[in-house]
């Protein structure tokens, strides 16, 4: 054999840029270039082994921090480590010899992640200022309990008036219902469910009559009865020791969606300790506050986001206040972790199985983020040729773009829901939108950074400041199309760099009223396509008096046979739908690619590759137990497993309450674990790490019985193009959701 090195170079610089022979991510592809070219494995290894090391003459810098010369050869810097065995070498020596420098292996976390040491609360060193900064910032207000619980009765006035948080208006509101339930629930303990729903809505109809969910009698009802969770949360609470829940005093439990009351209120109960000098007081509250940034903060403190989205505060038993953090879904079946590929590989990171290789889990999940970024702009270059080439054609239905990126979508695409011009707002603070609306000239160049483009950006910023024109939706839509693929306009980002999704929410839209004529003339095949679109125009839904058309009604007969006979837009649409479909095989690939490493790993390890391969098969390996893990963080299953939030969280899904270990208890039934998954722990953990396996056709993770062959689904893991970015969603496999419902049911 005999082998094209030029070739060779090039691939391997072509898949990681500059070669670093040093670099474990590099070898990687450098092992799958030579596997690919037909290398035997042995020979592979040998030649990877030779390429890294270092000849004893060859000179690298001085291992000694301390040391006069700058260069050394590598005999004696040897030397000088077998002579100082302790001694940490100098960050330059690290740099030359690449594994060599790593005196001491470094432990791999594994197990529950920890936030990020630049956040961690510190109570001996910080201030008031630094503990506010670090649990979420925004002003704090010294309260007591009665000016908490007004503040909590303030917040959830403003939901009902229409004050929406993280999960949208409705989900907010839904939040606020089953936070409704449990208050009820403590003062009616024998409530039923369908007494609970009554009196739901009987305190929405009573205290927040002006409210839309107080006017729309059947559309509350629908939410209420996915909003009945916290009747068996408040049994659960009250009748198990690890909440140690005790007489409540006047106005607790109180319970709420706003996460800055709670943090108020347990940082001014923790400086009432501080002031009166009870140490042990202070220890309870500094716990209760480091609870609160693990779980009511969003990533940008911790690094990760809490998952809690009520909280209820209520006294114990010794009259300390303590805070139940709730998770709050509409189902067991609704989506639990919605992670970008960053998160995602950070969980895995975190959780990596000590024999894998990190540099090689993380190239491989970081793969499908900058693929994924890569379609994103492929989308845009895409796009910008069919609006050349179709610029006609789209100009006569500019219009109807304008309202389709207006157009609210939602949860469901009937309702009486205004406009939203969020969108095209945004597009009006892009320079290049402002330049073609201002009819100023294109900008130089397509990189920002670059002089010129900032000198016409400021001259742009300039003219805008100055003009009083206002435009119309059309003229916004034709600029923002005009700009596609110039410029800044590359890609999908926020803000002023979305320019490109705008375009994507408003072909979502054609494309759906298309997709409905089409479907209309299918069922009808007498109905001509005037007729279907006037049909599509006119659909609703919900009882007589409160029906809920179509994207509002904003859409006439005519608009959408518009639609239908725009070839241009349809060429748009379908690039929108080749975006949203380019994720499809990325979880496929992302699997495979971690079997490969564990394959190659205990071929390493002294294993034939046919050894390897049946291995491979029979149980996860290293690298794919990294990945299993990092699922399992980002579900928070390692929390439940380890009882560590045992009477901290529970998690309220429809007319379900789970506390954690209902999780662990169905992951155990699930699997098949022998031992008791509430007193042995590390085994249940170990049991899934191994014997869970990622099935890359269904995008899920699923037990294989070996003995029976028999399957269960315990989670479900979709990669897809979500919104803006490339998302990972998390959820419960079918298995876990029917154990979960036969045990909420059971309560």
């Amino acid at each position: 054999m005999i082998p094209n090195w030029n070739k060779i170079l090039k691939e391997w610089s072509y898949r990681v840029g500059v070669i670093k022979p040093s670099n474990n991510t590099h070898l990687y592809h450098l092992n799958k270039i030579l596997e690919e070219r037909g290398w035997p494995n042995e020979i592979i290894n040998q030649f990877i082994q030779n390429l890294n090391e270092i000849a004893p003459t060859d000179m690298v810098s001085n291992p000694n921090p301390k040391g006069r010369a700058k260069k050394v050869q590598y005999r004696y810097a040897k030397q000088w480590m077998d002579d100082n065995p302790d001694a940490e070498t100098s960050d330059d020596f690290k740099k030359d010899v690449g594994k060599e420098k790593d005196d001491k292996p470094k432990d791999k976390p594994k197990g529950e992640p920890k936030p990020p040491k630049k956040n961690a609360l510190n109570f001996e060193n910080d201030t008031t200022e630094d503990i506010v900064k670090k649990t979420g910032g925004g002003d704090f207000k010294k309260v007591n309990r009665e000016q908490t619980v007004e503040r909590v009765n303030n917040n959830r006035e403003e939901v009902f008036a229409g004050k929406s948080g993280k999960g949208g208006g409705d989900t907010t509101v839904q939040e606020e219902m089953t936070n409704i339930g449990r208050e009820i629930a403590v003062q009616n303990p024998n409530i039923t469910k369908e007494e609970l729903e009554e009196a739901i809505l009987k305190e929405i109809k009573e205290k927040y009559p002006d409210s839309k969910y107080a006017k729309n009698e059947d559309k509350t009802k629908k939410l209420i009865k996915k909003s009945t969770a916290g009747l068996q949360t408040m049994k659960e609470v009250q009748s198990r020791e690890e909440y140690d829940y005790g007489e409540q005093p006047s106005g607790l439990p109180t319970n709420t969606t706003d996460g800055q009351v709670v943090r108020d209120y347990l940082l001014s109960k923790y400086e009432e300790a501080k002031q009166r000098g009870d140490t042990e007081l202070m220890k309870h509250y500094e716990r209760e506050l480091k609870w609160f940034q693990k779980k009511a903060t969003d990533k940008s403190v911790t690094g990760k986001e809490g998952d809690a989205d009520t909280m209820m505060i209520f006294e114990d038993k010794s009259g300390r206040k303590r805070v139940l953090y709730i998770t709050n879904k509409q189902g067991e079946a609704d989506m639990q972790s919605n992670s970008t590929i960053e998160t995602v590989s950070l969980a895995t990171k975190e959780n990596i199985h000590p024999d894998a290789n990190e540099d090689v889990v993380v190239q491989v999940q970081e793969g499908a983020s900058k693929m994924a970024t890569g379609f994103n702009n492929k989308y845009v270059k895409r796009s910008a040729q069919v609006i050349q080439e179709n610029r006609e054609d789209l100009s006569k239905v500019e219009d109807i773009i304008g309202k389709a990126a207006q157009a609210q979508t939602g949860r469901s695409s009937f309702h009486n829901d205004k406009p939203d011009e969020k969108y095209l707002n945004e597009n009006m603070k892009n320079p290049e939108v402002q330049a073609k609306l201002l009819g100023m000239d294109n900008p130089p160049n397509d990189d920002p950074k670059s002089k010129e483009y900032k000198e016409w950006k400021k001259k742009v910023k300039s003219k805008w400041n100055e003009s009083e024109q206002n435009f119309t939706p059309e003229q916004i839509v034709q600029a923002s199309l005009d700009v596609t693929g110039t410029g800044s306009v590359q890609g999908i980002g926020t803000g002023a760099n979305s320019v490109p999704y705008t375009t994507v929410k408003a072909t979502q839209v054609t494309r759906d009223l298309r997709n409905r004529v089409k479907d209309m003339m299918k069922k009808n095949p007498n109905m001509t396509q005037k007729e279907a679109c006037e049909a599509v125009a006119k659909d609703k839904r919900g009882k007589k008096g409160e029906e809920r058309p179509l994207y509002g009604g904003q859409f006439s007969g005519d608009d959408i046979e518009r639609i239908m006979n725009n070839k241009g837009l349809e060429a748009l649409e379908q690039e929108q739908e080749k975006r949203a479909r380019s994720m499809d095989g990325m979880y496929e690939e992302t699997t495979n690619g971690l079997r490969s490493a564990d394959v190659n790993l205990y071929i390493t390890q002294g294993m034939s590759e046919e050894e390897a391969l049946e291995k491979s098969k029979n149980e996860a390996g290293p690298h794919e137990q990294s990945y299993t893990a990092g699922f399992m963080e980002r579900m928070h299953w390692f929390d439940y497993i380890s009882g560590d939030v045992d009477g901290r969280v529970v998690g309220e899904m429809g007319e379900n309450s789970h506390p954690p270990r209902h999780i662990r208890e169905c992951l155990a039934e699930q699997t098949g674990f022998d031992g008791d998954p509430n007193t042995d722990r590390d085994g249940l953990k170990e049991h899934i790490l191994k014997n869970v396996r990622a099935d890359s056709e269904n995008q899920t993770l699923t037990f294989v019985n070996k003995q029976s062959g028999e399957t269960r689904t315990l989670g479900s893991d979709a990669h897809r193009l979500a919104g803006r970015n490339e998302k990972m969603a998390g959820a419960f496999g079918i298995d876990m959701v029917n154990c979960l419902k036969s045990k909420g049911a059971a309560k």
